[in-house]
Formats: C-alpha cells, sequence, structure tokens
C-alpha cells in the first residue's frame, strides 16, 4: 500500500514538473572567454538547483567523514 501511494504522488510530481517546464521561453548564455553556452532557463535553473543540492550533500558528507574520530573515539569511553 505504501509503494502504491509513492508512485501515485511520483505520477503527480511528474505530472506537475511536465506542465510547468513544458514552455521554454527564456534563454540563459554564458560567456566563458571566446566561448559561449546557450542554455534554457528551465535547464540552468535545475542545474542550479541540482548543484547546490550535491554541493550540501558533499558537505554533510565531509562533516560526517571528519566527525568518525570523534565518534569513535566516545565509543571507545563508552565502552
Amino acid at each position: 500500500m505504501r509503494t502504491l501511494v509513492w508512485l501515485v504522488v511520483l505520477a503527480i510530481i511528474a505530472v506537475a514538473a511536465a506542465t510547468a517546464l513544458q514552455d521554454s521561453a527564456g534563454l540563459v548564455s554564458i560567456y566563458w572567454g571566446t566561448s559561449r553556452i546557450d542554455l534554457s532557463l528551465k535547464l540552468f535553473v535545475l542545474l542550479f538547483v541540482g548543484a547546490g543540492i550535491a554541493l550540501m550533500l558533499l558537505l554533510q558528507g565531509l562533516n560526517v567523514l571528519f566527525g568518525l574520530p570523534e565518534r569513535a573515539r566516545a565509543w571507545r569511553l563508552s565502552r
């Protein structure tokens, strides 16, 4: 039952995203030296949000990784 609810929610999200992203009127041009990259505004926003999420996950992973010695020390003391 829980799987069915998640599939319905996922389908609703997909339909909402397809409806919202159907018309692409904006354009983002990125200039780097003599090169130019043209992206649709919606693709740029999706990439920007994805990069933000990836950066957040990377920082959380590094925080956990650098916190391991303290957790190991606390575990050894508790035993």
